[in-house]
């Protein structure tokens, strides 16, 4: 395809990289106040964000910031889009390139991981996570896809392990605190915020403790506190739920 034939066929081709990312990080800079608003509010926001990013891609599809922050928002909020199959298979080529360059590129793997969570295909996502985990043992990303691989598949310990690994490899990952957090979830309230505290300082756009860490805050009454503790439990629930539906349905 030319390229005047992919802007005109292109999300968004008025806006400059610059831009996207600007009205993305703007929209994760407010979602705060967006969520005390109510869901339709949060709803339109995670919308926005996933457009942004994925207009990103299309624009540049080796953009590896635009395809992480584009699978948080998959990972948390179903969101969906006439072109997103069509892009994403354009993502994926970048990174089959960079595996035909070098078989043994464990991040390429995690990326094609990533691509397959954000189109909803866990049976073609799952292997790669093994691959990439297989080509380098010692990539802090490819520890954390696993380990929602032994959740999805029922094994919270091996999930409990695969996760501090990933820490322990890289201590500023803010999506692994963010997964220890939801591993811990109603067992340990207080271990739970403190994870995704950490989480928030490394990250503050981080989407998924922003969401939970709002949930929680600007209640001075502890009944109030106590509903609002009773929602983000419920949350992370679904999302387990979610994670170990995906394993029910990869099982023989």
């Amino acid at each position: 395809m030319s390229e005047a034939a992919r802007r005109r066929t292109s999300l968004l081709p008025s806006f400059t990289l610059d831009q996207l990312y600007a009205r993305a990080r703007r929209t994760e800079e407010h979602l705060y106040r967006d969520i005390q608003k109510g869901d339709r509010a949060a709803k339109q926001a995670f919308s926005h964000i996933f457009l942004m990013y994925l207009a990103i891609l299309d624009k540049c599809p080796e953009d590896e910031q635009a395809l992480a922050r584009l699978y948080r928002v998959a990972t948390l909020f179903t969101c969906s889009h006439q072109r997103l199959e069509v892009i994403m298979n354009r993502v994926r080529a970048h990174y089959e390139v960079q595996l035909r360059i070098n078989p043994n590129d464990s991040q390429a793997c995690v990326r094609i991981y990533q691509i397959e969570v954000i189109l909803n295909n866990a049976s073609g996502a799952i292997p790669w996570a093994d691959k990439a985990l297989r080509l380098n043992p010692e990539n802090p990303d490819a520890h954390l896809a696993v380990a929602h691989e032994w959740l999805a598949r029922g094994d919270r310990q091996a999930a409990r392990a695969a996760t501090d690994r990933a820490i322990a490899l890289n201590a500023n990952s803010a999506d692994a605190y963010a997964f220890s957090a939801l591993l811990i979830g109603d067992e340990d309230i207080v271990r739970m915020i403190a994870e995704y505290r950490k989480c928030f300082d490394i990250d503050p756009s981080h989407l998924e403790a922003m969401t939970v860490l709002q949930r929680l805050s600007s209640e001075p009454k502890p009944a109030a506190t106590h509903v609002k503790l009773n929602e983000v439990v419920a949350k992370l629930r679904r999302k387990l739920e979610f994670i170990s539906g995906i394993g029910r349905r990869l099982r023989p």
